[in-house]
């Protein structure tokens, strides 16, 4: 019977286990993101394997709640995300290829969050389990949660042995007994104890002791054993001999149960593996450096982005290899990074001015996260995570320029020469200069549109900017206000010259002959001058005066100058528009005006899909010609008259709905436009609401359609009436979107159902890059915010076929219906 006496347990090997994986965990600490693996079995049955702490945090719950499975994961996930979310799964899951996908959720506290994932699939399984590892980023904000690597510790088990040589008996600790579950008083003996072993793991004992008791050399062996029970287990024995006379006498040693160290090496070898696959199924470029600034570690993005091998970077300093630089590309000295400056404060540091230098000295623009390494609160280096923001910059830039430039001619816009001339008019406010406005008006321009169409038009327009541009001053401005409408600002000058500037212009465009296919046209232009803040101290003054002295230059014969006075406002409105606001009157009190329909279809049609169509507006002249729109309602809306017509529209419309029941059936959505001056009026959802209730017209058929312009101008009358209308059902557009980028930052505020792409972007989709990268934007934060597309100005199958391959959701224009009479959709 084995005598039991007990032996001080040893912690050594879990001591030297948890510093390993407190290692580990501070690195996988400093990687931003969730890091997960997930894996789909052969019924069916999807789960996250491994999920790191950080979805908790991405998903703004508490540090106490419960880790999310997978099925609880997707309650998080936008609904209109999900399907595409799955899909893409289901793709990487049935080709066992790589998956990148965006997507948002929406986290328990009502925070809409946009996460990037990426994974990359594990060999090919014999259980038909597939497995994938990958990383969650929260690209909001750019800010990366960090994620952490579950490990565990495990506290050793150790028993206490000797062996007397000579009688072979055996003394042990009752731990020995519990690792083998024997009884504590069972009778141990050595050679039955082999039994426990396999056989080669037997053999090895059995020698180690053989050679101890004939050298007296000692042995450290980690060894499988069976218990007594069947369970399988991992031990470490460990013995030595005592020596008299050159003879060994006794031998003494422990066994120690390492079941759980193993498990936990084992796991901790997964885990670095799981962690540097993470790493290089991580998008973003990361590295790490010591506290001297030397690269320690690169995943493959990093590499690839810098053009550098790992091995070349390794032991590098980071800020000779990838030279940090401010913004514009000038480097500055080491102690000025914000790495080296995260080494030394032990804080965060995020950062989105710099550029990095590539292996062949070439630069790119990054954004980074420099998060500082601690081991037990002692720093050790720093983890970068950093992406090439090259792509997002140059969209930045495209999208100012498109904001201040005509795509067509590629001088300034309205826009941006309004607000230069607004900035004249303010700093030339008590200065002596004089400052002047030129706006030009081509005469003619319409016979060529005309006789030879509007790619005609569109080229004249093009050919005349380095015309013009050759008589201006560099400080000058020559900007496209619209159709073939020109303005220049002319800075700082007399009036003599900027008359006479406006002459040399005059006749070069008066010699100029445009030649198409076979026709030759001269055309001449009508120019009006003004000077800026003689009479007029304000931007809508001045334009109204410039506009008027370019009227009296065609009233007095075109292709001319003309310089204002005070007399040309009256005459332009006597002779202009209040002709229509007449017009306008006795088509309202005639009822003259008719309801026409512009069918909008979905790009990708689906069967059972319902009718949509806008509806358009035309007066009927007393002889029986039907005037477009473009002709009456600028009048009308710059003189109070457009609310009156958009409640006949409303009340016309809504009548003939009602009076078609079958039709309503099939109808999917009636869009109606509305003024800026509708918006304003509180009173007209007072008159929406009692048609409705008066009217067997269900609200969720009806669209109402506001433009940008008057949306944005007015804003908080606009929110009042899209949530108030909202609220009884019916839906909201966005009309012309795209004509100013500022109206991006009142998506969120407006809360519409539909952006309509503005059609100055869509009709020159296939043949301008431009074009094209706006409209896909549009589409792409549309989408991105709940929001259905739909492009304007389709005209032709090559514009269609580039709406659907960007992800248009609806298409409108006369390359898909042309606009009818509405009793033709439906007698």
């Amino acid at each position: 019977m084995g005598k039991v006496r007990p032996i001080a347990d040893g912690r050594s090997a879990a001591q030297t286990l948890r510093e390993s994986e407190e290692r580990l965990q501070n690195i996988t600490d400093a990687i931003p993101g969730v890091v997960y693996r997930f894996l789909q079995y052969e019924d069916g049955r999807q789960i996250f394997e491994f999920i790191s702490r950080g979805m908790l945090e991405l998903l703004d719950l508490g540090p106490s709640d419960k880790q999310v499975s997978f099925e609880e994961f997707l309650g998080y996930v936008i609904p209109d995300d999900e399907a595409a979310l799955m899909k893409s799964i289901a793709v990487a899951t049935s080709g066992r290829s790589s998956w990148s996908h965006q997507f948002r959720v929406r986290t328990a506290t009502g925070k809409v969050k946009w996460i990037r994932g990426g994974a990359t699939p594990e060999p090919a399984r014999n259980d038909g389990i597939i497995a994938f590892n990958g990383l969650l980023l929260d690209i909001t904000q750019q800010i990366e949660t960090e994620a952490l690597l579950e490990s565990t510790s495990r506290i050793a088990k150790i028993g206490g042995w000797e062996l007397d040589v000579a009688s072979g008996d055996v003394s042990v600790t009752e731990q020995i007994a519990a690792i083998y579950e024997l009884p504590p008083d069972a009778d141990f003996r050595m050679e039955p104890s082999f039994s426990f072993f396999e056989s080669r793991a037997a053999q090895k004992l059995r020698d180690a002791i053989a050679r101890a008791t004939d050298t007296g050399k000692p042995w450290a062996l980690e060894l499988p054993l069976t218990t007594a029970k069947g369970n399988h287990l991992w031990v470490r024995s460990v013995g030595h001999a005592e020596r008299v006379g050159g003879k060994t006498v006794r031998l003494a040693g422990t066994f120690q149960d390492i079941t759980e160290v193993k498990e936990a090496e084992d796991a901790l070898s997964r885990a670095t593996r799981l962690n540097e696959q993470i790493l290089e199924a991580a998008g973003e470029g990361i590295y790490g450096v010591d506290m001297e600034g030397r690269i320690t570690f690169v995943n493959e993005a990093a590499a690839k982005m810098t053009g550098w091998q790992r091995s070349e970077l390794i032991g590098q300093r980071q800020h000779e290899v990838l030279d940090h630089s401010a913004a514009d590309g000038t480097p500055y000295a080491p102690e000025n990074c914000r790495t080296c400056i995260a080494l030394s404060d032990g804080k965060v540091h995020r950062v989105s001015d710099e550029v990095f230098r590539r292996k062949d000295n070439t630069r790119f623009p990054v954004d980074y996260v420099s998060t500082p390494l601690h081991e037990n609160e002692a720093l050790l280096g720093a983890v970068v995570v950093f992406k090439d923001v090259t792509e997002a910059r140059e969209m930045t830039a495209t999208l100012s320029y498109q904001a201040t430039h005509d795509s067509l001619t590629g001088l300034i816009n309205r826009r941006e020469f309004e607000r230069r001339l607004d900035r004249v008019i303010n700093t030339a406010k008590g200065q002596r200069t004089k400052n002047f406005v030129a706006y030009l008006d081509l005469d003619q321009f319409k016979i060529v549109n005309d006789t030879c169409g509007h790619v005609a038009g569109d080229e004249l327009l093009r050919r005349l900017p380095p015309l013009l541009t050759q008589h201006l001053r560099e400080r000058d401005t020559l900007a496209r206000l619209g159709g073939d409408e020109f303005g220049i600002l002319i800075e700082h000058c007399s009036l003599d010259q900027g008359h006479e500037i406006m002459r040399r212009v005059l006749d070069t465009i008066s010699n100029f002959s445009f030649v198409w296919e076979t026709y030759r046209f001269q055309i001449g232009v009508s120019i009006g001058l003004v000077e800026v803040g003689a009479t007029a101290t304000n931007l809508t003054d001045v334009l109204k005066r410039a506009d008027a002295a370019c009227y009296m230059a065609k009233e007095s014969g075109r292709n001319r100058i003309h310089i204002y006075d005070e007399k040309d406002i009256d005459l332009t409105i006597r002779h202009g528009e209040m002709q229509w606001v007449s017009k306008i009157e006795r088509a309202l009190n005639e009822d003259r005006f008719t309801l026409y329909a512009q069918i909008i279809k979905p790009i990708r049609e689906r069967k059972g899909d319902k009718i949509n169509y806008e509806i358009l507006v035309r007066i009927v002249d007393p002889d029986g010609t039907i005037i477009a729109p473009d002709r009456f309602l600028p009048a009308a809306e710059r003189y109070g008259l457009a609310g009156r017509i958009d409640r006949w529209v409303i009340d016309k419309t809504l009548n003939w709905i009602a009076q078609r029941p079958a039709h309503q059936a099939v109808l999917e959505t009636c869009a109606i436009n509305l003024s800026g001056h509708s918006i304003a009026d509180s009173s007209l959802l007072d008159f929406v609401r009692q048609r409705f209730a008066a009217l067997a017209v269900s609200p969720e058929k009806i669209r109402f359609e506001i433009t940008e312009t008057a949306a944005i101008a007015n804003i908080e009358y606009a929110t009042k009436f899209i949530d108030t209308l909202r609220d009884l059902g019916c839906q909201f557009a966005l009309d012309d979107f795209g004509s100013g980028l500022s109206s991006f930052a009142y998506l969120k505020t407006l809360n519409v159902d539909v952006i309509k792409i503005d059609g100055a972007f869509v009709k020159e989709l296939a043949s301008d890059v431009i074009s094209e990268t706006i409209v896909r934007s549009i589409n792409d934060i549309a989408h991105a915010l709940g929001r259905s597309t739909v492009a304007e100005f389709v005209e032709d199958d090559a514009i269609l076929e580039r709406l659907r391959e960007i992800g248009v959701d609806y298409a409108q224009g006369y390359g898909i219906a042309r606009p009818q009479p509405l009793d033709e959709i439906a007698p």
